[in-house]
């Protein structure tokens, strides 16, 4: 029989698979999905029997665009983008020793041409693959403070509640919709302005505090109070100073990376303040200057000159690196893309909240603190000093990633956050 998450996943999705096409999976032996079939002990799939052009035509009509992949010549394989670029994997491979080529939400390649990984086309990864393709099809709205924000939940339990970053949306937390929801209430959400949300006006600013408000609503409207909130960068920042007004509704925070650069110096820095942390701390006034001349000053420069692309390119090498900003795939960029406006506020309009002098010893729930070995020396420093400021806090360090450590090292950062959760209990 097929695995069951295979047969229920294609039943769910808008055009579902078993009826787009009448394929057959062949691996030495032969079975209809159509019929919920499945070979015994079969351990790689192939596609060499589709019927490409009765596909096309029947996948056109769903609203499916199918593609050949054309590797070495020989054609047994297809890209399937489901309903447009919210659903997307690839699939490249002409050699049975060749592997799966991640794309879309849930499978990210290491180029963005599609580089091959080592991971075989088995059952459970088809599985996986049509599983994981969290689209804005399966979310919810939710009405507060005026507006209405798209919002992802499964699972019960506790309420464990994710916010992400700048240049994202609730899609970027797909690996971590995918583990949690057998152990708590998972919730994420795409914050104001951010997709599928109503877009901001291009004159208009993006004061955190609007996000605080909303995270603050958002919990107390879905009934998620004592909640344990996971937010990324900008997110991360949210959820800190949304854990210091409503103190009553967070059960523990696990903050990756915030930018709490606003604690220690003006956004932009004025050079007083520059000269007098240079004394006090040196090495994170250093990689404050750094970071503006790489990065968030370019940035600013080309989003004025109404240069969008030259301003993400500008800003994303500088916190992913090159080598991670240019392994992004074409669904990843197009994300960013997508969610560019609110980053285009925040350089223009100066929405960083001024932090200096700020107290956070009333946020006293327990506080997991992550950072990576590739990131910026900043983001680094920043949280060594937060952990510092929190009475509850600890530092949890997750190489071999980009700042998007959710995306880029999902298992490690998981399991990072389920012992800590576990922890807390």
């Amino acid at each position: 029989m097929a695995p069951a998450c295979l047969v229920e996943t294609a039943a769910n999705t808008a055009a579902s698979f078993e009826k787009l096409c009448d394929h057959t999976v062949s691996a030495g032996q032969s079975s209809a999905i159509s019929t919920g079939q499945y070979p015994s002990g079969l351990n790689r799939v192939t596609m060499s029997s589709w019927r490409f052009a009765s596909c096309s035509s029947r996948a056109k009509e769903r609203g499916y665009q199918i593609r050949k992949v054309k590797n070495g010549g020989f054609l047994p394989f297809h890209t399937v983008a489901a309903l447009g670029p919210n659903r997307t994997f690839t699939v490249r491979s002409a050699h049975p020793r060749s592997g799966l080529s991640r794309g879309g939400a849930a499978f990210r390649p290491t180029a963005r041409s599609g580089a091959r990984t080592k991971r075989s086309l088995t059952p459970d990864a088809i599985c996986a693959m049509l599983a994981a393709m969290l689209d804005f099809d399966k979310t919810k709205p939710v009405s507060l403070n005026g507006t209405v924000l798209a919002t992802f939940e499964r699972g019960e339990g506790n309420a464990l509640v994710f916010v992400h970053g700048s240049a994202s949306d609730l899609r970027t937390w797909t690996d971590q919709l995918d583990f949690f929801p057998d152990r708590y209430r998972t919730i994420a959400y795409s914050r104001r302005y951010h997709a599928p949300n109503a877009p901001i006006a291009s004159d208009a600013g993006d004061p955190i505090q609007t996000h605080v408000d909303d995270l603050v609503g958002l919990i107390r409207v879905m009934g998620a109070e004592q909640a344990h909130v996971v937010g990324h960068s900008w997110g991360g920042l949210v959820s800190l100073l949304a854990a210091k007004q409503a103190p009553e509704l967070f059960r523990s925070l696990v903050l990756i990376e915030p930018p709490v650069i606003s604690m220690h110096v003006n956004v932009p820095p004025k050079l007083v303040q520059l000269i007098g942390l240079l004394f006090s701390a040196p090495r994170l006034a250093l990689a404050i200057v750094k970071f503006g001349a790489s990065a968030a000053g370019p940035s600013e420069k080309a989003f004025r000159r109404g240069d969008d692309k030259l301003a993400v390119e500008r800003f994303g090498r500088g916190v992913l690196g090159d080598r991670y900003f240019g392994a992004l795939s074409g669904e990843r960029y197009s994300q960013v893309w997508e969610n560019r406006g609110p980053d285009r506020a925040l350089a223009l309009h100066q929405g960083f909240p001024d932090l200096i002098g700020t107290s956070f010893t009333d946020v006293r729930v327990p506080v997991l603190l992550i950072g990576r070995g590739e990131s910026p020396r900043l983001f680094g420093l920043l949280i060594e000093d937060l952990e510092e400021r929190l009475p509850d806090a600890s530092i949890k360090v997750i190489g071999n990633a980009s700042h998007l450590v959710h995306e880029n090292a999902s298992e490690a950062l998981n399991a990072a956050i389920q012992e800590f959760l576990g922890n807390v209990g």
